[in-house]
């Protein structure tokens, strides 16, 4: 027991326990709350902000965070989810039920998904590359179970893939 004692009190002391993150300012600005962030696997930093300016706006970084571009979503409401899949494909979901994609980066965005007949409320949507991904919605009801939808197409089709 004592020698593990030993050990603790050395590797307390001796290791290196210097914090991973740091801090970055986003074009100067300090929000007190982000609804999502993301990044893609070549390094893409996506971020959405509420804010009570319409339309609604995504600041993405294309370099780990060092420099920021905000980008009009076209959306009145809030996003709630955002997913990266490479340097040009970035997907939102909304709080009314809508999947939103860009394909240049996010200076334009094209409405992919939304049923008027269910009032989802998104809150995951992951691409796993620019073909392949899922987006998980609250239940509707009580009673029924949450929706997860699937996409083989880079979101152009999105199936439910749960009972509802």
């Amino acid at each position: 027991m004592k020698m593990l004692l030993r050990l603790l009190i050395l590797f307390l002391f001796f290791s290196d326990n210097q914090a991973q993150w740091t801090t970055k300012s986003i074009g100067g600005q300090t929000w007190n709350v982000a609804y999502a962030l993301d990044i893609s696997s070549d390094g893409i930093l996506s971020l959405f902000i509420p804010t009570s300016i319409f339309p609604r706006k995504i600041s993405i970084s294309f370099d780990l965070g060092n420099t920021w571009n905000k980008y009009n979503t076209g959306n009145e409401f809030d996003g709630t989810c955002i997913t990266s899949a490479d340097l040009g494909h970035i997907w939102f979901t909304t709080d009314d039920g809508k999947i939103f994609h860009s394909s240049d980066s996010g200076k334009t965005w094209v409405l992919q998904f939304y049923d008027s007949s269910n009032p989802y409320f998104f809150d995951f949507i992951k691409f796993f590359n620019v073909d392949n991904g899922i987006a998980v919605a609250d239940a509707i009801s009580p009673n029924s179970p949450m929706t997860i939808l699937k996409t083989s197409n880079g979101g152009n089709n999105w199936n439910i893939i749960n009972n509802s």
